[in-house]
Order: C-alpha cells, then structure tokens, then sequence
C-alpha cells in the first residue's frame, strides 16, 4: 500500500529508485510470486532465483546490446573492490605490470592510489590543479606497454563528465561507469572492461555490474581473491559464492523499468534536460550561484555549486539547504571535498523530471528570498506554497521534447500531476522560444488536491501564453486520461 511521505532525494548513491519499483518490491516483500517466500531468504541455488539473475543479465545484455562474447558478472565490494579487482585481473596481460590511469576527480584518483599496489601506474597527463575539466586527450602519453587504460567516465564527487570514448590505441580500456551507468547509449566493444555500482543508477546497494570481454579472463595474479578473480566468477554464473540476491532482484526491476521508459536513449534525453535546467538557472543567476566545471565537462548527471561567490558563503549555502528540507528536497549536501557544499544529483535515471522541476526552483526561489529583485512579487515572496514553476516545453536538440516557461501560482506539490499531464499530451516545442508569462497572482483559485482543478488553474494562467509554442496533434489529446483534459484549454491547433 502507498502511503508515507514522498520527498524528492537527491541522493548520490545510494540513490533514488523508481516509485513503481518500491512499490512492486513492497508487493513481493513477503511472498514472491506466490512462493511463500521472500527474496531475502531464497536459496541462490534454485531455480527462481536462477530466473531473477537471468531475467537481470538478459535485460543488461539487451539496453546495452552487450556483444556475444562478453561476460556480464554480478560481484560485492561496489566501486571500491573494482580499484583492486582491475589490477588483480588485468595487469598480468603484459610483462613489467604497467597500467594507465587517467585521473579527473576524486575516484579515479583512489582506483589509481589503489592500484599502484601491484602495479606501476603512470598518470597520462600533467597533474591537475583543480578536477574541474576533461583534460584534452592530444595531451595524454599513453605507454604502449601498459596492460589497460583506465578512467571514470562521471566523476560523481566533482560532476565532472566524458562526453566521447577515449581512444586508447588499440588498448584494453577499463571504465568506471558507476555513476552515469545506462544513462546513455554505450558501445560495449570499445572496452575491456565495464564496471558500474548499482546504487548510483540501476538499484540498491549490494551489488556491481562487471561486463568483460572473454579474451581478458584467466590473467588474475595468484594474490587475486577468487572472489575477485573475474573468470572463476563468470564460469559460475556469478554463483561462485552467495551473490546479494535481493540486490540482484531490485536491479532487475529497475531494468525492466528503464526498458519501460525507453531504455538507454530516452534516459540520455531526460539527463540532458533536467541538467540543463539546472546549468541554465546557474548561469543566468550573474553569479550568484557558480559552478566550478568547465562547461565543456559538465555532468549531466550531478551538479555541484557554490552559493555567492566561486568559493561559496557559508550562511547563504546554510540557509539554502535548510529551505530545500522545508521543500521536501533532501540528500542536497556536496561532498566533503571542497567542491562545493551543494550538489544537485538530478541526473540520476530514477530521479524524474517533476523532482528536477522542484530543484530547478529551488535555487530561483533561494537566490530571491536572499537576494530579492523584480521577478517575484508579493504573495510569492509571502508563501514557500505559492510558487514558480518551471515547466519543460521542449529543446531545439531534441525531438518531442520539453523548453522552459514560467508559470504562476501552482503549489509545488502538484508539479507532479502537471507534469504527467504534460508527458500524457506529447507535447513538442515547434516555435521560437518564449519568455516566462507574466500572469497577476491576485485571483488565483485557491489551491486544491485535486488534479483537475489544479491543471484547470494552469490552463487559464497560460491560456494565450502558448499560441506561437506548443502544438499538440488531436490524436494525442484523445488519448489522453480524463483528469488532463482541462490542458485542452491552453492548447492551439
């Protein structure tokens, strides 16, 4: 049964999860599929759970299409283990134990102080001051002698992000993918090895994906753990020893629900927007709020700022994150590394758009109550209940999706069902971008629960607003459930 209170977590990892897949696991918690049992007490040895742990690799295998001869093992220890586990497995493919490292943030910088315990690393760029770019790869002394180039393809601590596959010279290329993992369309082939922690971006704490190419398995060192050692792993079906089945089983629904939502391609289009909705209030804040990333690196996956100043005020950034728990925004807090004390994790395939809505205003609404200029007045300044609202409308880059408007009066509560609303009307930008509407707060309905009413208030706050905007075939609106028909109003044929 739903119930409890809902807030928007903003968590790195563990993360947060899809509401469908809580609910369906809070379903199955004590009788899985009419078994009797739970998950949390079936043997790894039968058949059901050898059905979960299939149903989980054939979904990995199909939203990355993982080629044939490629193994995709299910291993403990999370990101960490994988900094002991690459050396322990690769390094033993050439003589004179080289590896590459490329280091542009804090977990490449541990998977490189961790692996020069059984290798001799060399760090393929000048050493950088600051992790705040992507250093550019025609500065990078590759040793052919090395048996594998490393890095991390999202720096989650510094939200610091490759945008292209290095290309290592016919090289084994190992990549920590833990922190954008399925965010995107990936070219397995190009690597060696693949590893991702599953609470960043496709579960629970408990387990780590490794996808290996067969021809790199059986060169562990005979100091490897052999619950490290990648070959005895994939020969026993990720069964060698227990594996964290419960794990295994929430990554599997989270799977099937990015497959539901579109896979690989639709979470790259819904990272893009919602970081974009994050950098474009940032930027346009004339430094109010700064991020430290060079725009060319920038995650799409977290968003770490300071608040005042490059270096930060520590009353205002304070004050921001005790508003952002009055919100029901948690889990906002940066890292400890001095990046920064606020980092908007939005990115994350499971946060949804209508959570980033909610954070986009947020640091609107911070910047005026601290800093007040001419874009809010009276009654919103009055209520944290009355506030904008960004509504994504659509991008010039991509199709069928959303621009951003600004709305008047809705409470923040119900962005929720105007977003599905919107999501249910297809809604695809085809004209110029248009400013934010300038509609009076004085006459707004009061706020009700009930969707209808709150997307009838929408509906007559942008009535007029949109005309040159949004386009919305018939078919679409007939398709659409009863409750948002009320945003037939604001729509222009």
């Amino acid at each position: 049964m739903e119930c409890g209170r809902q807030v928007a977590n903003f968590g790195a990892g563990p993360a947060k999860l899809p509401r469908s897949v809580l609910l369906e696991a809070q379903k199955e918690l004590v009788d899985y599929k009419g078994l009797g049992i739970s998950v949390l007490e079936m043997s790894h040895r039968t058949s059901d759970f050898t059905k979960i742990l299939n149903t989980a690799e054939n979904l990995m295998r199909e939203l990355l299409n993982i080629p044939e001869n490629y193994k995709v093992i299910f291993l403990q220890g999370g990101g960490s283990g994988q900094f002991s586990a690459v050396p322990l497995n690769l390094i033993g493919l050439k003589e004179g134990r080289h590896a590459d490292y490329v280091v542009t943030g804090a977990w490449s910088a541990k998977a490189a102080k961790e692996a020069e315990k059984y290798a001799k690393v060399n760090i393929v760029h000048p050493k950088l001051g600051t992790y705040t770019n992507i250093p550019d790869p025609s500065t990078w002394n590759l040793n052919p002698d090395a048996s594998y180039v490393y890095y991390c393809a999202n720096e989650t601590v510094h939200g610091v992000e490759f945008d292209f596959v290095p290309d290592v010279k016919g090289a084994v290329l190992v990549c920590d993918m833990s922190s954008n993992f399925l965010s995107r369309p990936v070219d397995v082939s190009k690597f060696g090895v693949i590893f991702a922690g599953a609470q960043k971006n496709v579960g629970c704490a408990g387990v780590t994906v490794v996808i290996v190419r067969e021809d790199l398995l059986g060169f562990a060192l005979k100091e490897c753990p052999v619950v490290l050692d990648y070959k005895t792993q994939a020969m026993n079906g990720s069964l060698y020893n227990t594996p964290p089945c419960y794990s295994i089983y929430i990554m599997g629904l989270v799977l099937e629900w990015i497959k539901n939502n579109g896979g690989a391609a639709a979470m790259d289009k819904l990272s893009l927007i919602k970081s974009r909705m994050i950098y474009d209030i940032i930027d346009k804040s004339n430094g109010f709020y700064v991020c430290p990333v060079e725009k060319k690196s920038r995650s799409r996956m977290n968003v770490p700022f300071r608040i005042g100043s490059i270096k930060g005020d520590e009353a205002l950034e304070k004050k921001f994150l005790e508003k952002a728990v009055e919100l029901n925004m948690i889990s906002l807090k940066g890292h400890r590394f001095p990046v920064g004390p606020v980092q908007v994790l939005e990115g994350r395939n499971e946060v949804s758009l209508e959570p980033s809505l909610l954070q986009a205003e947020q640091p609107v609404l911070i910047g005026e109550v601290l800093q007040p200029s001419d874009h809010l007045h009276g009654p919103a300044l009055d209520s944290l209940q009355q506030l904008r609202v960004l509504l994504v409308l659509g991008t010039p880059e991509l199709d069928a999706v959303l621009q951003t408007v600004l709305v008047l009066g809705i409470a923040l509560t119900h962005v929720q069902d105007l977003a599905l609303g919107l999501v249910e009307l297809h809604a695809v930008c085809t004209g110029p971008p248009v400013q934010p509407a300038k509609v009076p707060l004085d006459g707004i309905p009061s706020l009700q629960s009930d969707c209808t009413t709150q997307l009838g208030v929408i509906s007559k706050l942008v009535e007029g607003a949109l005309d040159p905007t949004v386009r919305v075939a018939d078919k679409d609106v007939e398709q659409c459930r009863s409750q948002y028909r009320p945003l037939r109003n604001a729509i222009r044929h």
